[in-house]
């Protein structure tokens, strides 16, 4: 496999993204067909495009994004999590019910502000192409 730099027009900055190419045959983009196959709706594939700001940004670069959106909330989950866990071993009750609050609330924003099935999907869609990148292509 090698690894293929190309410039990207980008209206805010200059960014180089990588193309994994296979033997100089086949490249790694994610089209509809593909998104379709994994699972993706018609109306999942419609937001992802409004997230493409007017097109500038491919599916590619909106899928790796909303997966890492997905990956940074679960682990802010777990992380507020684990202190809760130790806070209700070590502190008072009345701190650990005004602390359990304000976790509530600061995950709840978490995952306000992002589409969390939009970002699970995408997430998910991300693991599979890296693992098995052309066993989409096969099942049609």
């Amino acid at each position: 496999m090698e690894i293929e730099l190309e410039d990207c027009e980008n209206i805010f900055f200059p960014r180089l993204t990588l193309k994994l190419i296979d033997e100089g045959t086949r490249d790694m983009t994610i089209t509809e067909e593909k998104l379709l196959a994994l699972g993706f709706t018609p109306a999942d594939l419609q937001s992802l495009h409004r997230y493409s700001v007017k097109g500038v940004l491919s599916l590619e670069m909106v899928i790796s994004d909303l997966a890492k959106r997905f990956n940074a909330a679960l682990l802010l989950t777990f992380f507020l999590a684990a202190v809760y866990l130790l806070t209700f071993f070590i502190a008072s009750t009345e701190n650990v019910i005004s602390l359990g609050i304000a976790m509530l609330i600061a995950l709840l924003i978490i995952w306000f502000f992002q589409p969390p099935l939009l970002s699970y999907k995408a997430w998910k869609a991300k693991r599979k192409l890296l693992q098995e990148p052309f066993s989409v292509d096969n099942k049609s």
